[in-house]
């Protein structure tokens, strides 16, 4: 890893399918993912990730991404899937999955030494991937952190 006191040369946040990382539809997530990036002494190593938006909020590093082969998986693994393929070996980058502990899940599975943190906002036990308590396990067990 890359950068002062391990910081990793780039933080990759993935945001959900279906939050809007702009000013005309932003969601609760896609406006703290903002506001917190905004205020981060890392800004400048900071890529989001997300669906596609026709106006991304200005002045940050905003990177659209198309699901890959989501009607078999859905758009929030798709959007994983083409962001694990995108960062392929490189060794400089920590993904940090928002709300999303499936996202997380795929992206341990398919690229195990990639590092991941989540951020969740809502009550995991209702999500997918962490409704029970040895999907729970298995995300403490993988996740460099987990942030609520």
């Amino acid at each position: 890893m890359a950068g002062s006191h391990g910081d990793p040369a780039e933080i990759a946040i993935l945001l959900p399918h279906g939050e809007q990382f702009g000013p005309q539809r932003a969601g609760a997530i896609a406006l703290h993912v903002r506001d917190v990036t905004r205020a981060s002494r890392l800004r400048d190593r900071i890529r989001i990730y997300g669906a596609p938006v026709a106006e991304p909020f200005a002045g940050f590093d905003f990177c659209p991404l198309t699901p890959a082969w989501h009607g078999l998986r859905g758009r929030n693994i798709g959007l994983a899937e083409t962001l694990r393929r995108r960062l392929a070996g490189r060794d400089d980058v920590m993904v940090e999955v928002y709300n999303r502990p499936n996202m997380l899940a795929h992206l341990a599975a398919r690229a195990p030494d990639l590092p991941l943190t989540l951020r969740l906002s809502n009550d995991p036990t209702t999500m997918r991937g962490a409704r029970t308590p040895a999907e729970r396990t298995r995300l403490l067990a993988r996740a460099r952190a987990i942030l609520c």
